[in-house]
């Protein structure tokens, strides 16, 4: 089988990241192949380094000029030769040196399914915080839904988490222009949508692998504007999906409710009224409630200080929330 491991300019944690795919437990063999996308912190020549020191186990993808991010990822997915592909960024590591085999033993069980993925730690890497399986799958959701569940946001797939068929990858890289298009900011939601198309999308309820949580990434950024313009793009993109493959007039109501709130939120920490007015609207229309929340962010959406102002209220209300959804919890059970 194979490891993809995409990296650029990832010299403080790619070797950790390899470290972690070399110490794997397993009765298989494993090639890690990195996709090295000339990097100007010292990235190439470390991954070029340690590929010398163990060619057998490793292999670098890499060019004289810089191909961006999809064009990378590609690359390096279709110099796979394994029945199975799992991920690691260059920037993560996994936490259980029995990831793989895990994750093989579902798939070789489960003919079935397209992908098995996990839960997760977060590790904050400025504030060198670890929050433990913080990024989780509830149990119980039905695994032939998976697509739904990716939409509706109730599936959390990190990357680093996920192992596909290669097989079935392969179809999806060369029938679904997505996956490649540059327009889309994302990549992998686009293959783990269509994966979960193809067949079920299987979780192991364990903690496996850690993401470090970083200031400034694809996803992640101190820039609100930047995060706003990111999660627009996401939104469209399930915009995209709903209507390439139509699900429930419920599900679908769902899932623009859902964004709608989430976009409402990125709006309102960007300062960004005219995204606030249209995303309060669209959660209205799609049948949320007008709560004092949804007035809050909007009307701080108008200014930073009018933002300050409301702050402090937007933070007990979600306090609330949470004590709300616990006792909920408590009592159910």
């Amino acid at each position: 089988m194979n490891v993809v491991m995409i990296t650029y300019n990832h010299r403080p944690y790619i070797e950790r990241a390899v470290e972690c795919v070399l110490n794997q437990e397993t009765d298989f063999g494993v090639e890690l192949v990195i996709g090295e996308d000339c990097s100007t912190d010292g990235t190439h020549e470390l991954v070029i380094d340690l590929q010398r020191r163990h060619p057998e186990r490793i292999r670098v993808i890499t060019s004289e000029r810089n191909v961006g991010a999809h064009s990378n990822a590609l690359r390096t997915e279709a110099a796979c030769r394994g029945k199975y592909i799992a991920y690691c960024e260059g920037d993560d590591y996994w936490s259980d040196p029995l990831k793989l085999a895990k994750q093989v033993a579902f798939l070789e069980e489960h003919s079935d399914y397209s992908l098995v993925h996990s839960h997760c730690h977060r590790y904050f890497v400025e504030k060198k915080r670890l929050e433990r399986n913080s990024l989780r799958v509830p149990e119980g959701l039905d695994d032939a839904k998976s697509y739904e569940d990716i939409l509706l946001g109730r599936r959390l797939m990190m990357t680093l988490t996920v192992m596909a068929r290669r097989d079935h990858l392969l179809r999806v890289l060369e029938t679904c222009p997505e996956c490649s298009d540059p327009k889309w900011p994302m990549g992998d939601t686009q293959r783990w949508l269509e994966l979960a198309r193809l067949g079920k999308a299987g979780c192991i309820h364990e903690t496996l692998a850690t993401k470090n949580m970083l200031c400034e990434s694809a996803s992640s950024s101190q820039d609100a504007r930047k995060l706003l313009r990111f999660f627009l793009a996401a939104r469209e993109l399930h915009f995209h999906y709903l209507e390439k493959y139509p699900v429930s007039a419920e599900v679908n109501r769902a899932v623009r409710e859902k964004l709608a709130s989430a976009l409402l939120g990125h709006a309102y920490r960007a300062c960004d009224p005219a995204a606030a007015d249209a995303m309060s609207e669209d959660y209205v229309a799609q049948g949320g409630c007008v709560s004092w929340r949804v007035r809050w962010l909007r009307w701080g959406s108008r200014s930073s200080f009018r933002q300050r102002l409301v702050a402090p209220l937007i933070q007990v209300e979600m306090l609330w929330r949470r004590l709300h959804r616990r006792i909920q919890g408590t009592f159910s059970n």
